[in-house]
């Protein structure tokens, strides 16, 4: 069965998953579902069979959303993160959200890991059934035939979740 994996990010450079909350059509799949009915207009079918996603990628975009459908919405996009200092308000965003997800369990185990001294940040990888998560992205090792897990403190491919709060500076 497929499922939602959530990797803490070490400050000693180590990616570990932390946990694996099955069946992910309970996670970013349910989110989706769940803010396209709470903001979009309706249609015949939902924009996730339409491959119309960025109607609904586009919402944390909008005034008119919650902060935690916001919040909630960003976590499911690929290659974030949430550094520790934030990961108490991914936690009650998560628990907030009003919906049949899984977030109340992804929740949980964040929570078991945020007072960790080592912990830097949290990602997930949205659905187990694509190869690629975080213990791969840096590529291939010919030589020693094995996988390169995502090197986050030189990386580019990573963002942080909480950036979109940010105003830019008069020099941006």
């Amino acid at each position: 069965m497929s499922y939602t994996e959530i990797f803490a990010f070490k400050k000693t450079g180590e990616i570990e998953s932390i946990a694996e909350i099955r069946n992910s059509h309970r996670g970013a799949a349910a989110v989706w579902s769940t803010v396209e009915d709470r903001y979009l207009p309706k249609k015949q079918y939902s924009r996730i069979v339409l491959s119309e996603m960025q109607d609904i990628w586009d919402l944390w975009k909008r005034d008119d959303v919650s902060l935690t459908d916001k919040i909630v919405l960003l976590s499911t996009f690929d290659h974030v993160i949430v550094e520790k200092e934030h990961i108490p308000r991914l936690i009650a965003a998560f628990r907030a959200f009003v919906g049949q997800t899984s977030l109340p369990e992804q929740a949980d185990a964040i929570a078991k890991i945020q007072d960790d001294p080592d912990l830097w940040a949290i990602g997930w990888n949205q659905t187990s059934i694509n190869s690629d998560d975080w213990t791969n992205l840096g590529g291939y090792d010919e030589e020693t035939d094995e996988p390169i897990p995502y090197d986050f403190k030189t990386g580019e491919l990573h963002w942080r979740l909480f950036s979109f709060e940010e105003k830019p500076t008069k020099d941006q």
